[in-house]
């Protein structure tokens, strides 16, 4: 190999270097073997970035809309066609059993190689519609074979201009279906390639941590197929927790098992569109969230473009229902925004009072609690309208957040909200207070409309209250909320506002102090009737006495005392100024 790179001109030998690396061997593809300098301890501790980036598998993927004929060229040799400087040259010499060699062009293994390679082939082929480039891979897509053939010129032009080398037995032609970064696309959308589902099909089940983590190496990689992903795998990642036994259960069996069945079948996620109408669905499970990015196709069906999930943290799980809700839209708005930002979409969630609180045309509801309002004011960056649909309807987003199983001992069970001010020294309980909601005809109607959407109008005088706040009333552990204060049902309401007066708070205070916590129709009348009839309060109620009026010592002259003042009259601001001697 040595002799056959000093052949080709790529290495020259030297007798002395100021600088000298190790070599390490890695078999090519094709069962031969790339010598590489070994430079991790040399020169790439030395060299400054090359902060240009790398395009992502999406970014590619992204530009394919349309695409039914595909060329797939592959550069020879590609690091090895770019020459280096002579002040380069040296640095990257190499110690080998045959002596020292010194690179003349780019080698392998130097840490800002990929992206100066990329960088050259951008411009080398820069402003060429439909040509995605990823290192040596580039990749043809057209509509037709005629305007195909006429893009395939262009780029074989641009690469004959540049001196550059392709490899004839790695490229492929003019095709209708071609494998590129791991995934196979034809004119429907990206496929699993069938070697990698094969490997995952056929892979045993892990028998430890390493094992484990080698197969989920594998899943990761196609993540944008599996929907809520990171609730379905709940249990498998449980196991790489540092303080987690090893015991592989049978939810973790059947949670791999899932997710074979989901990668060998026929899931297609097409090609991402700029003129086809686009949906964001989210949903959260007590384990994780997930989102998937849809076009909306002419007769009215969504196909997804893309999945992607992932676990709660421990102080995520604590959250209450509808701040999961709202973290998974963060989420999925964050995480596909590249597809999102700077175009319109249609915003879909399976929890309706977030049809309020993240309405782009309402204003941030003051009764949301600071994390809701601060996700609404980034989203008002965003051009999107706002839609609820039914948990059942809601497929691609909530199909694995039910998953059976996951309440396994193996997986953190989800801990309730604590919404009261110390609640274990309360007489009443969330349970009690679900129950007797049950039991109110009124909340029981409420709650109803809350799990199943609310009517068009009401009659009831008694439901009108709730009507009016039907858009930020929501359901946790049974109770209804409005906002983070809990609806207390009739039986415990006297009781709780006399609890809450154990401090003897003062009017102002103690109604400041339920409006924390409760609420309920009349919340203010019974907080008023409590600290009146409260004895203490009124033996200890301090009445100040009128301090007497001191008047202004008389002026003697003008411009010895003057007053001044600032006031408003019918939006207008004055400044007030009195000489006390002339007025």
């Amino acid at each position: 190999n040595l002799d056959r790179l000093e052949k080709d001109g790529i290495v020259t030998k030297v007798k002395t270097s100021k600088w000298a690396s190790p070599i390490v061997v890695a078999p090519k593809a094709d069962n031969s073997l790339r010598i590489c300098g070994d430079y991790k301890a040399t020169v790439n501790t030395c060299v400054e970035d090359e902060p240009y980036p790398l395009p992502t598998a999406e970014d590619l993927f992204a530009t394919l809309a349309g695409g039914r004929v595909f060329t797939k060229l592959d550069l020879s040799s590609a690091y090895q066609q770019l020459e280096l400087s002579e002040a380069s040259k040296e640095l990257l010499t190499i110690n080998t059993h045959q002596g020292l060699y010194q690179y003349q062009r780019l080698a392998y293994g130097v840490s800002t190689a990929p992206s100066l390679f990329q960088s050259v082939m951008d411009q080398m082929l820069n402003g060429l519609d439909n040509v995605c480039c990823f290192l040596d891979d580039i990749l043809i897509s057209s509509v037709g074979m005629a305007e195909h053939l006429i893009k395939l010129e262009e780029v074989l032009k641009r690469i004959e201009e540049h001196g550059v080398l392709i490899k004839k037995s790695k490229c492929q032609f003019a095709v209708s279906e071609v494998e590129y970064l791991g995934n196979k696309i034809d004119a429907d959308g990206l496929h699993c390639t069938d070697e990698k589902v094969t490997a995952i099909r056929e892979a045993p089940s892990p028998t430890n941590v390493a094992e484990l983590r080698a197969l989920l190496g594998v899943i990761t990689y196609y993540h944008k197929f599996i929907p809520n992903a990171a609730t379905l795998l709940a249990p498998v990642y449980e196991l790489l927790r540092k303080d987690q036994r090893w015991k592989w259960t049978k939810q973790c069996e059947e949670a791999i098992e899932e997710v074979k069945r989901i990668l060998t079948s026929d899931q297609v996620l097409v090609h991402y569109d700029t003129t086809k109408p686009m949906t964001l669905a989210t949903d959260a499970s007590p384990y994780g969230v997930g989102a998937v990015i849809s076009h909306v196709l002419e007769n009215g069906d969504e196909r997804p473009i893309a999945f992607a999930s992932r676990t709660l943290t421990s102080s995520e799980k604590n959250y209450a229902q509808i701040e999961k809700e709202a973290l998974g839209i963060m989420f999925g708005v964050r995480h596909f925004h590249k597809y999102l930002y700077g175009r319109k979409f249609t915003l879909i969630t399976d929890h309706q009072p977030l049809t309020t609180i993240f309405g782009p045309h309402k204003d941030v509801p003051t009764l949301a609690a600071l994390r809701l309002q601060r996700w609404s004011l980034i989203l008002m960056s965003y051009q999107y309208d706002i839609r609820y649909r039914k948990t059942e309807e809601h497929g691609n987003a909530d199909m694995l957040s039910r998953f059976p199983g996951k309440t396994d001992a193996g997986v953190a069970t989800e801990l309730p909200i604590n919404y009261f001010s110390r609640v274990d020294e309360l007489p009443i309980t969330a349970a009690n207070i679900s129950e007797e909601t049950r039991k109110d005809p009124v909340l029981s109607k409420v709650w109803e409309f809350i799990m199943n959407g609310w009517p068009n109008h009401v009659t009831d005088p008694d439901l009108m209250e709730y009507f009016r706040r039907r858009n930020e009333l929501s359901d946790d552990q049974g109770c209804i909320l409005w906002g983070l204060r809990v609806v207390i049902p009739p039986k415990y309401r006297k009781p709780l506002v006399a609890e809450l007066h154990n401090e003897h708070s003062g009017m102002v205070k103690m109604k400041s102090l339920a409006r924390s916590y409760l609420w309920y129709p009349g919340l203010n009348t019974d907080v008023e009737e409590v600290v009146r009839a409260c004895e203490v309060c009124q033996s200890l109620r301090h009445v100040p006495t009128s301090a007497p009026l001191m008047p202004w010592r008389q002026s003697s002259k003008v411009w010895e005392r003057i007053h001044i003042d600032f006031g408003t009259l019918e939006k207008t601001d004055y400044l007030i100024l009195v000489d006390s001697y002339s007025k």
